[in-house]
């Protein structure tokens, strides 16, 4: 009671705690203990963090009361002055996981990278680790699929330069679940291989089991394993009702026990998981989870045979998916409507749906999913054009000449990022060191560099950099 910051640090330590352990009701306890005292201290970074961890606990039971605590942390680390940032670590990567939760995504990669930013100018190397793997998550359920890729890809290679095993596992495993999603079931069991071995000695173990079991079943539930599916989500999420498994976090779970449900052909069953995610979905006014919800429920509709309320609930779907903005989740939905409508012998409207599926999920680079509908295409005749993984297409070879100056606007964020490393002089090596990646790495981003600039040689990026920061200073 005479210092209640450092009673609200130590709430904030059990709330993670507990979080950790698996305990959500244990860490809402924590959580409200920690946000009173908090509040009755005169230390805006210690609130932000309490309030900001607190909402992302909240988002699984109270989605409105979790947006009034998010947004009143962001408020106030928007306000805290720079040199008080290194203190609101806690709140970014809180902040970053509660707009995943309340499915705000762009906002959870903005605090992830400026949580990143504030950690590696601070030295805080452990933070530096979690914050620049976090974003795979909000990336891959923005459709963003080559970013989250790339996200992955760094991660991992940083986490194996690091010691703590944890990292590597926690890296290892969101891959391997951003694979999963969108089709590469070869290269996500290459890393869940992986971070398996690794899990075995890893402390803390609910969560570990969680997370390694709840993924387990989802690659086993996409190839049609269904029994083997469901027998590995029962003992992850701590029995039939999945009660360790939080609400936000059930999506998978809810695709996973309805298609065990169909291929045994429980109707009844599937019913009554189709009703649980709607409730969900309804509760929590979240565009998202009612994306799931009508999704699963088309698929039990066409299993019945109604096919018009399966297509009417599939295209339900894909609309809830594009309010929130996820183009991968709203393309899946289309093809679960393809399937629908030609169960309903509506071949030319299929052909539609499909194709606009089709293009877009080259143009997110899914390709294994855009495969699932070229194939359901030619079923109804028509073939789609040979298409190159969207991430590999380079600069097109012929056309206009490039300008003097080459704009960085084609750059990702890091790209730019090693470009400029490039125009102070780094070596490959030195800008791995600084950004935490493998040479390897660094090397494959120079290559694409190269390719979108137009340019051959580490002068020419230096010297584009340059011209870029020139034509800036005249512009301001």
């Amino acid at each position: 009671d005479a210092e209640p910051a450092s009673a609200a640090r130590l709430g904030l330590r059990l709330m993670l705690i507990d979080r950790q352990s698996a305990r959500i009701e244990a860490a809402l306890a924590h959580g409200q203990e920690a946000l009173s005292a908090a509040q009755r201290a005169d230390d805006e970074a210690v609130l932000a963090a309490v309030e900001a961890t607190f909402a992302e606990l909240a988002a699984h039971v109270d989605v409105a009361t979790a947006s009034g605590l998010h947004d009143s942390a962001a408020a106030r680390v928007e306000g805290l002055p720079d040199e008080r940032l290194p203190d609101a670590l806690d709140a970014l990567y809180a902040l970053g996981w509660g707009a995943v939760h309340l499915e705000r995504y762009e906002d959870a990669v903005r605090y992830f990278s400026q949580g990143l930013e504030v950690a590696r100018r601070a030295g805080a190397e452990g933070y530096v680790m979690t914050l620049r793997t976090e974003p795979i998550e909000p990336l891959i359920r923005s459709g963003r699929v080559s970013d989250a890729i790339t996200a992955a890809d760094e991660a991992v290679d940083a986490a194996r330069l690091r010691r703590s095993p944890r990292f590597l596992w926690w890296a290892l495993w969101l891959r391997s679940a951003a694979l999963a999603r969108i089709g590469e079931l070869e290269r996500s069991d290459v890393d869940f291989d992986e971070a398996a071995g690794i899990a075995a000695g890893l402390p803390l173990r609910e969560l570990v089991e969680l997370w390694m079991g709840y993924l387990r079943a989802h690659r086993l539930s996409l190839r049609g394993e269904h029994a083997a599916a469901v027998e590995a989500l029962v003992a992850a999420g701590g029995g039939d009702d999945l009660p360790r498994i939080p609400p936000m976090d059930r999506q998978q779970a809810w695709e996973i026990m309805v298609a065990a449900a169909l291929d045994r052909g429980d109707l009844t069953a599937a019913n009554e998981w189709v009703s649980d995610a709607e409730t969900r979905g309804r509760e929590s006014g979240l565009a998202g989870l009612a994306g799931y919800a009508a999704r699963v429920r088309a698929h039990t509709e066409l299993a019945g045979g109604d096919t018009d309320a399966a297509v009417h609930a599939a295209d339900e779907s894909a609309s809830w998916f594009e309010k929130v903005g996820s183009p991968l989740e709203t393309a899946r939905s289309r093809l679960v409507e393809g399937e629908c409508l030609i169960a309903a012998e509506r071949g030319p409207e299929a052909v539609q749906v499909l194709l606009v599926a089709e293009q877009t999920l080259h143009e997110l680079g899914a390709e294994r999913l855009r495969a699932d509908a070229a194939r359901a295409l030619r079923k109804l005749g028509r073939r789609t054009p040979p298409r190159r993984a969207a991430r590999d297409v380079q600069a097109p070879v012929s056309g206009p000449p490039l300008p003097a100056a080459p704009s960085l606007g084609a750059l990702s964020p890091r790209e730019r990022e090693i470009a400029t490393l490039v125009h102070g002089q780094r070596t490959n090596r030195e800008i791995a060191e600084e950004l935490f990646l493998s040479e390897k790495t660094v090397q494959t981003h120079l290559r694409n560099i190269f390719a979108k600039l137009g340019v051959s040689s580490r002068v020419a990026v230096a010297l584009a950099v340059q011209q870029a920061g020139e034509q800036l200073e005249v512009t301001e």
